[in-house]
């Protein structure tokens, strides 16, 4: 017999919301003993207006006044919610068969129970003795609908997603606010909630209406501050680019480099690609340099590793000759604060050679004297998953054979 009281004072949670996180456990744990696909709920027509009614009354949308619905998770099912609960009741009654009803039904300290045995009771009474049904008319309606604006809006969200890797989606703002606002928040919505899923450590943090409209706040009025929202999700528009990150401290990576080779880093969903030519080969490639390509003394690049920029990490910048903090160049590149975190090195011990992005270092550029040199790309796995080319492809007509 499970502790509702412990497990809602465990979790942070209501009773009512302990329980009913305790029950699907419950129903979980009979369907893998039985091997089963499905489980069949109870709720009937009067448990949906209920559950309408409370949502009105807590101030929901077009998907919760949807109500519950016939099918959820794939796997709980309710056949009975379009029949009343004094019918169920008779045609138990009628044919003898038992059924057994929760004392706790009856407590009205619960809203649910105020709500079942004060509210609609006078609902009917005074205004609609048809109440109930209506209410539950009004459930299905709402949730057709829904369905329809979720499925749009779906489609809507592979329309303006112009970035995905581990922890962060960015979506192409300009198209974003093309959609009217019902998608829009929905689109909001969804990419938040996809996040918070991914997070082992924000999943079941719930997306509230406020949230979506602060980020809706933020398009409105163009701002560029850093946004905190629920589960350490942020988000920040920045140009064309409206980007949620699910952390701001980016998982830690420390690769050594493969030269010449392909070093991947799925926990940051980036590729390195590293060719090893003459240096007589720079003059043609030096137009592809800057951003997130440079090419390296092939000497100077030996024992390189990929790994996050760290606190304290300086660089000499390419054509200087003092140091600088990686911090400070990454203010003046102008970088935004939400992206800051995932910047990478490439380095040998506290030794920077490069900052993915932002520039190279002066003592590990291509010399006169150089014999050889290795030319880099950093490219993010999302983009060749989506069918753009691989890094080989973009620049082997501007390499030499």
């Amino acid at each position: 017999m499970a502790d509702v009281a412990a497990h809602a004072r465990l979790k942070g949670l209501s009773v009512e919301m302990a329980a009913h996180e305790l029950r699907f456990r419950f129903l979980d744990g009979v369907m893998d003993r039985t091997e089963s696909r499905m489980v069949a709920l109870g709720h009937h027509a009067d448990d949906q207006a209920e559950t309408v009614l409370l949502r009105l009354l807590r101030g929901s949308g077009s998907r919760g006044l949807g109500g519950m619905r016939l099918l959820r998770d794939g796997k709980y099912l309710r056949p009975l919610l379009g029949v009343g609960g004094d019918d169920i009741v008779a045609y138990a009654q009628a044919r003898g068969l038992p059924f057994r009803e929760d004392a706790s039904n009856r407590d009205r300290s619960y809203l649910r129970n105020r709500v079942r045995h004060e509210l609609i009771p006078h609902l009917k009474e005074q205004y609609n003795p048809e109440i109930s049904a209506v209410l539950s008319r009004t459930g299905s309606l709402l949730a057709a609908e829904d369905s329809h604006l979720e499925r749009t809006a779906q489609e809507a969200v592979e329309t303006v997603v112009c970035e995905r890797s581990p922890g962060k989606i960015v979506l192409a703002a300009r198209l974003l606010v093309d959609y009217d606002i019902a998608i829009r928040r929905r689109i909001l919505r969804s990419v938040m909630q996809e996040l918070l899923h991914a997070d082992v450590a924000a999943d079941g943090v719930a997306v509230e209406f406020s949230h979506v409209e602060a980020v809706v706040e933020i398009l409105r009025r163009q701002s560029h501050k850093l946004g905190c929202l629920p589960g350490c999700l942020s988000v920040q528009l920045m140009g064309d680019r409206l980007t949620f990150r699910a952390r701001m401290s980016a998982p830690e990576l420390d690769r050594e480099v493969r030269i010449p080779g392909r070093t991947e880093a799925p926990e940051r969903g980036i590729i390195l690609q590293s060719r090893l030519l003459p240096a007589t080969a720079f003059t043609r490639v030096r137009p592809l340099l800057g951003g997130w390509r440079a090419a390296f003394d092939a000497n100077a690049a030996d024992g390189l590793r990929l790994r996050n920029h760290r606190p304290g990490d300086r660089v000499q910048p390419l054509g200087m000759t003092g140091h600088k903090k990686v911090s400070d160049l990454l203010v003046d590149a102008k970088r935004p604060r939400i992206d800051r975190g995932e910047v990478v090195v490439l380095a040998r011990g506290r030794e920077v050679a490069w900052v993915a992005g932002v520039c190279l270092a002066d003592g590990f550029k291509v010399r006169s004297r150089s014999e050889h040199m290795v030319y880099m790309e950093l490219s993010r796995v999302s983009a060749i998953e989506h069918g753009r080319r691989s890094p080989e492809e973009r620049t082997h007509s501007l390499l030499p054979r």
